[in-house]
């Protein structure tokens, strides 16, 4: 393949990874909408670990420390893939704080 053929190649291929990025991006909008919605309307959920559930109250954080803390923990964790990702996908993430939930009650909790 020629030097000029390649880097039409390559181009092309950018141009195929931005578009799909952007897609993406503007779907996990859609997303983020549609779950902080949900979350405002009926705070409580089921969060399950190693098969073991339990009620939580999933709270997004508007701050900008939540979001930074977040940030810093990621990167921490996962380095340059989280950078990548942020460069890509990431665009003001709400960071969502699930805490143990309080028994209703009547449940089988308070009995």
């Amino acid at each position: 393949m020629s030097g000029s053929r390649a880097a039409q190649v390559a181009g092309g291929l950018l141009v195929v990874l931005s578009l799909a990025a952007v897609g993406t991006h503007l779907a996990g909008e859609q997303t983020e909408v549609i779950v902080l919605r949900r979350l405002r309307a009926e705070p409580r959920a089921e969060l399950v670990r190693n098969g073991a559930a339990r009620t939580v109250v999933a709270r997004p954080q508007k701050g900008v420390e939540a979001r930074a803390a977040i940030d810093r923990a990621f990167r921490e964790k996962y380095g340059v893939v989280d950078w990548w990702y942020g460069v890509l996908l990431r665009r003001d993430a709400i960071p969502v704080r699930l805490e143990p939930a309080p028994a209703r009650v009547g449940s089988a909790r308070t009995r």
